[in-house]
């Protein structure tokens, strides 16, 4: 069966180019899709543009709050298994996502599917390639590259814009990401770059995590939180975590533990009273937000 997608289109002031944009989504030709627009409390005449769109597409108006908060808008309304981003004055080509789909089901385990795009100016190219082949991107067979790119990213800008973006909605709800798919790593907190790794190590399906210290600088909440995930990846994936930790509570989330000393085993038993993060989660008092 093939995977649902949701078209995340984000807009603000865009009026001159949002019908294009959003005709270059409706006429994709893999059929199982939904459009979700968000216009940002544009000013112009975005929403009179969008009006005759109103029978085919989802359409969002919020107050102005900025790009990535209109993303996280749409991530939250998404329905599909995929979720692909268009910027309000971005097209695609009518086969992108029947391209990035096939990309996806040829790889499953990917946490992120990109395509190439250019840049052009009404109907000038100025730039026809904006993927940079040279790294380790042309390792892969034929058009499409597969791998570990996460150096790669750090080092530069391999992906110019969201619009060439689809991600998997399990990579984000897995680890309670919906809202931060936009955010860079210096907009997130300890805890959420905790999820981010997270969500890394989820991307080939692992049988095992490797968890080294993940709650060494992270307060009681965003912990407990972070056991919680844990917690849920071995019950409802059977995926077996390994968690590294001098803190004897976190320890008790734990089915097991298994104490060091001076790189000697010194105890190896089983945990007969299991702290539950989901039910400690329930019984704190709800976060001020500020």
């Amino acid at each position: 069966m093939k995977p649902s997608v949701s078209v995340v289109i984000t807009t603000y002031n865009q009026a001159p180019y949002i019908a294009e944009t959003v005709l270059s989504a409706l006429n994709q030709t893999y059929p199982h899709l939904e459009v979700i627009v968000v216009d940002d409390g544009s000013t112009d005449e975005t929403g009179a543009r969008l009006a005759p769109f109103r029978d085919r597409v989802a359409l969002v108006r919020q107050e102005n709050q900025g790009v990535a908060a209109s993303r996280n808008t749409g991530v939250r309304a998404a329905k599909g298994e995929l979720i692909a981003f268009l910027d309000g004055d971005d097209l695609w080509e009518p086969d992108k996502l029947d391209v990035q789909v096939a990309a996806y089901q040829a790889h499953p385990g990917s946490g992120l599917i990109a395509v190439d795009a250019c840049v052009f100016s009404g109907a000038e190219v100025l730039t026809k390639s904006t993927l940079p082949w040279s790294t380790t991107l042309s390792a892969g067979d034929g058009a499409v590259s597969t791998g570990r790119f996460h150096d790669d990213l750090l080092r530069d800008q391999l992906i110019c814009t969201t619009s060439q973006v689809m991600i998997p909605a399990r990579v984000l709800k897995a680890v309670g990401l919906e809202q931060r798919a936009d955010h860079h790593p210096n907009q997130l907190s300890g805890g959420q770059q905790q999820r981010v790794a997270i969500a890394r190590s989820l991307i080939n399906n692992p049988s095992i995590l490797l968890a080294d210290e993940p709650t060494g600088n992270l307060d009681t909440r965003t912990s407990i939180e972070v056991m919680d995930i844990f917690q849920r990846l071995n019950k409802e994936r059977g995926i077996t975590v390994l968690l590294i930790t001098h803190e004897q509570d976190i320890a008790e989330y734990g089915t097991r533990i298994v104490q060091f000393r001076d790189g000697q085993v010194i105890a190896d038993r089983p945990v007969t009273t299991r702290r539950e993060a989901q039910h400690e989660l329930a019984a704190l008092p709800e976060a001020a937000v500020v």
